[in-house]
């Protein structure tokens, strides 16, 4: 397995300087937009041999696992295996439960909370059976983002934060497979978090480390898909992808609380027989109503709208019955 990544430029590098090795550590391996941010909380639920076999191993090494994102390409030589920069994360409860198999037979599995520390690549995989498992390189928090940046970050985070509960979201948004099951650091407590496991940066820089374990904490709220690119960045370049991802999740949730406040006007609306909405028509479109499509001895009404404020996309779709 090769570890990705590239080498950046300059005197701030793009990927992450390692540290001291890990000798041999249990190793989860999970889909990139499943890859835990440090500071972050998961409950995984264990049933097969190999995840049992792993956290077994886990309790023996002070409860470490790593979870590791990875990725198979197809290449000359035939089908790759990379894995990116991922975290160690300690195992901080455990619950017994029960899982069916394909048979319908109940067997016995683990339901496990997780707590992501500090950033990991692997350095050289020693096994996969019955378990994955591998040498790791621990990865300083250092360089931090400057003080600008941190401060911007930090109101972004907030904004993000108060739309999404107006919205009535998860703070971390959904992975392609509807999971959205990750308790995330507030930006103030991260540090806190993160600093028994990272005591030489905080040790060498304070205040880069508490700004670095802030910008990585903050990783949570962007898009499932970008976290591990942004697990593999430091410095500057960390500080600026983070503000970047979030400038775009906050458009997003403005373009979903604008459109929410359309839906309801148009609910009101169709409710009073669309009068309002045909005006709106006979006025040019003047609210953004491009179609108004009623079916006579139907009990609905098709209506397409224009997105006047929304960036997300052209045109948006209602339906009420």
């Amino acid at each position: 397995a090769a570890a990705g990544g590239a080498s950046g430029e300059g005197g701030d590098p793009q990927i992450v300087r390692p540290a001291r090795s890990l000798a041999e550590v249990p190793v989860f391996l999970v889909s990139p937009s499943r890859v835990l941010v440090p500071g972050a909380r998961r409950s995984i639920h264990c049933y097969d041999t190999s995840l049992l076999g792993a956290l077994e191993a886990a309790r023996e090494s002070g409860g470490m696992i790593a979870h590791i994102p990875w990725s198979a390409n197809d290449s000359e030589g035939g089908r790759k295996m990379t894995m990116g920069v991922g975290v160690l994360a300690t195992v901080i409860k455990e619950t017994s439960s029960t899982k069916d198999n394909k048979f319908g037979e109940e067997s016995p599995s683990l339901v496990v909370d997780v707590l992501a520390t500090t950033r990991v690549r692997v350095k050289k995989v020693l096994g996969y059976e019955p378990y994955v498992r591998a040498e790791l390189e621990e990865i300083p928090l250092l360089p931090g983002p400057d003080e600008a940046t941190d401060m911007e970050t930090t109101e972004l985070w907030k904004a993000v934060t108060i739309l999404q509960k107006e919205l009535g979201l998860p703070a971390s948004p959904p992975t392609a497979d509807g999971r959205a099951d990750d308790t995330v650091a507030d930006l103030s407590t991260a540090p806190a978090l993160l600093r028994a496991s990272n005591e030489a940066s905080f040790e060498e820089d304070n205040a880069a480390s508490e700004r670095a374990a802030r910008a990585l904490a903050a990783l949570a709220a962007v898009a499932p898909e970008s976290r591990a690119e942004g697990l593999m960045l430091s410095g500057s370049k960390l500080g600026e992808f983070v503000m970047e991802q979030l400038t775009e999740v906050r458009a997003r949730l403005l373009a979903m609380k604008s459109s929410a406040a359309w839906a309801s006007e148009l609910a009101r609306a169709v409710d009073g027989h669309g009068g309002w909405a045909r005006r709106c028509m006979r006025s040019g479109g003047e609210y953004g109503l491009l179609e108004w499509n009623e079916q006579p001895r139907e009990t609905h009404v098709h209506v397409r709208l224009r997105a006047c404020t929304t960036p997300m996309s052209d045109t948006a779709m209602m339906r009420r019955e």
